[in-house]
């Protein structure tokens, strides 16, 4: 299906624009800047329960270790829908050995840990009635994450200038190119709405 408009917004990240066909070419600025971007690892596992038990023992629901299968968890719960969880995440090398086990295997020693952790301070850690996981390295549009890491030099380089910089009617927006959050979802919508006026911009003036 061929779609035609005036302008265009792209957010996959710049490590990721070389499976996109432009034409005419990205300028070598930008090659160069996708080039230099590495995409680390990074993955979830969300533990859903019936209640916040965290809550009643007066815990954050907060914890982190530099060995094992779990970097750090947070508190993820959404009250006001009825939802309770708290979100393992996993990075770097122990997050790629952890994701070579099978699905079973990697909910049981993400469960081992946690009980283990949590198990310090509470009688008993409920069981989750619900495991998700969210593999961004297995994502085709972020094969890692949350943002690209670059090279030393490249930001203050003519590659590292061009990161928000438009290209004829494409804009580039994306966790990425924001000053303020990088890397999450705070900088990820602020990104949004600065594309979203430099559209608004140029196509009022003409």
């Amino acid at each position: 299906m061929l779609y035609e408009t005036q302008k265009v917004i792209v957010s996959v990240p710049a490590a990721l624009q070389h499976t996109i066909k432009f034409d005419p070419e990205l300028p070598p600025e930008r090659k160069y800047l996708g080039k230099e971007s590495t995409l680390g690892f990074y993955s979830k596992t969300v533990l859903v329960f019936e209640e916040p038990w965290w809550h009643a023992a007066d815990l954050s629901g907060e914890y982190s270790a530099d060995t094992g299968p779990i970097a750090f968890t947070r508190d993820t719960c959404v009250p006001e829908d009825g939802q309770y969880s708290i979100t393992c995440f996993h990075a770097g090398d122990s997050g790629r050995e952890w994701s070579r086990l099978s699905t079973e295997d990697r909910k049981k020693v993400v469960l081992e840990e946690f009980n283990a952790a949590f198990g310090k301070v509470v009688p008993t850690v409920p069981r989750p009635i619900n495991i998700i996981e969210k593999d961004w390295a297995t994502d085709p549009w972020a094969l890692g994450g949350p943002g690209p890491v670059l090279k030393p030099g490249i930001l203050t380089s003519e590659a590292g200038k061009c990161l928000c910089e438009p290209f004829g009617n494409i804009h580039f927006i994306g966790t990425e190119t924001s000053p303020v959050w990088r890397g999450y979802m705070d900088g990820a919508v602020r990104s949004g709405v600065r594309g979203g006026e430099e559209v608004i911009a140029t196509v009022g003036r003409r």
